[in-house]
């Protein structure tokens, strides 16, 4: 802004120079005061209810919750506006995650105006730079992490083959059954798929929570009525969980439903199992169907929550089974077709990319009979 050289005795102002339009005089440019000296730039303080934040060599526990509060250390009374998060990995934070026997839901962070509520969803190194007005001035403050997890060591499975399991039902044979399309379980000791996870809790860092396993799929098994028309068929549009979030595991000789407590430092191996079936129905008067194919895909992981925290994924195994059943008239039996890409006799290990929070809606239940 220029001012007339006059003032203040003449009050004429211009955007530019040139002469005062009142009385003549050149016009200068207004002087501007200068920054009181000693006046320092403001400077972020960030605390959880631990205390304060360093900036640098901050620990955590993956999957563990933050409840940040943003003020400023160095001027009186500040006001914060405008806090913002920026993460680096962009995954390493989440709002929340919610995973039970209903779907897997993430909620992403959202800030307030000085406060943050929020989760770790990776383990290593995570750097954070929280940015904020401080009585509208412009601030920053990086804070780098370092987000601990236990030690998924090992993670494998191991599978054998589709099957067409019993003898059709005959009305001149009391001891025949329902035939099943199945995988696995040609014997009682041969599970469809065995997996085995070994996970260490070091005693640094150590921190108590849960193990868990848990599996997701998406349904999709069709088939053909006794006169070859199409059945209904069993199909989810996405993922869903098998049957219960936590899935039936073993740990020490013990049987789980839910899940293993953490309690100290040290090595502690899970083992589960999965043997899917079909129903294919009966033969002659009493046949019901002509043919039922399955092409699944599974993913079964390892979980830990901290405690107070929420599940992460520590490890994951990819496996699909594909196979089909046709009824065959001539032999009144069922006839397998393996299907291209199914997980027969094979090992299988660790996905080295997947997810941490798998996502899913609805329960197996709503697509599927416990043999179905």
């Amino acid at each position: 802004m220029y001012i007339c050289t006059k003032a203040p005795s003449c009050s004429f102002t211009s955007h530019g120079p040139g002469q005062c339009t009142l009385c003549g005089s050149p016009m200068q440019l207004q002087p501007q005061p200068l920054p009181h000296i000693g006046m320092a730039a403001p400077e972020l303080s960030i605390r959880n209810a631990s205390g304060p934040v360093n900036a640098q060599g901050y620990t955590a526990a993956i999957g563990g919750r933050e409840n940040w509060t943003v003020s400023s250390s160095n001027v009186s009374g500040a006001m914060i506006t405008g806090l913002a998060l920026v993460v680096t990995p962009a995954t390493a934070l989440v709002g929340n995650y919610v995973a039970n026997d209903r779907q897997g839901v993430v909620t992403p962070l959202a800030a307030g105006a000085d406060t943050a509520s929020f989760y770790w969803a990776t383990a290593g190194i995570v750097t954070i730079v929280v940015t904020a007005n401080v009585n509208g001035q412009p601030a920053t403050k990086t804070v780098v992490a370092t987000i601990w997890t236990p030690t998924l060591v090992s993670y494998s499975a191991d599978t054998h083959a589709s099957r067409i399991l019993f003898k059709l039902r005959r009305q001149s044979d009391p001891e025949s059954g329902i035939s099943t399309l199945s995988f696995g379980c040609a014997g009682p000791n041969e599970d469809g798929i065995a997996f085995t996870a070994q996970v260490d809790f070091p005693a640094m860092g150590f921190r108590q929570g849960q193990l868990a396993m848990a599996q997701i799929f998406t349904a999709n098994r069709t088939g053909t009525n006794q006169t070859g028309a199409p059945l209904p068929p069993k199909a989810s549009p996405g993922d869903i969980i098998d049957r219960e979030f936590v899935y039936p595991f073993t740990y020490n000789g013990r049987d789980y439903e839910g899940p293993l407590k953490i309690t100290a430092a040290g090595s502690y191996t899970l083992t589960s199992e999965d043997s899917p079936a079909s129903a294919l129905g009966s033969s002659g008067s009493m046949l019901s169907k002509l043919g039922v194919t399955v092409d699944e895909t599974y993913r079964m992981y390892v979980m830990f929550r901290p405690t107070g925290g929420i599940w992460v994924a520590l490890g994951e195994i990819v496996w699909r089974w594909h196979a089909s059943a046709t009824y065959d008239a001539q032999t009144f039996r069922f006839v397998l077709t393996v299907g291209h890409g199914s997980s027969e006799n094979t090992h299988l290990v660790n996905s080295v990319v997947f997810v941490r929070m798998p996502l899913w809606q609805g329960n197996a239940d709503d697509y599927l009979a416990e043999i179905d």
